[in-house]
């Protein structure tokens, strides 16, 4: 709700309070994936959206390391090494 009304900070806060368990307990019958892969993917595009592109890519490392079969994260993941410079950015081999 926060980022649909261009209140991204506050999304962002919302986002790791949730998926850090520390919001209060009326948020106990969250979806599980919004307080772990979905909720660190949805920080991660916050991100992104934000201009924060390595705060991005490690969010997202992290998703894929920790969810492996969490495939828009590794979908996102490939897009932002594409995007940054480095080994594995802008035609740095990433498959190695």
């Amino acid at each position: 709700m926060y980022q649909n009304t261009g209140r991204v900070d506050e999304a962002k806060e919302c986002l790791k309070r949730l998926i850090t368990g520390g919001e209060g307990l009326h948020y106990r019958s969250v979806d599980v994936g919004l307080r772990t892969y979905r909720g660190m993917h949805e920080l991660a595009l916050l991100h992104r959206k934000t201009g924060e592109l390595d705060t991005c890519e490690r969010i997202l490392a992290d998703v894929v390391r920790i969810y492996p079969d969490y495939l828009p994260a590794r979908q996102e993941l490939a897009a932002m090494r594409a995007l940054l410079p480095g080994p594995e950015g802008e035609g740095g081999d990433a498959a190695a």
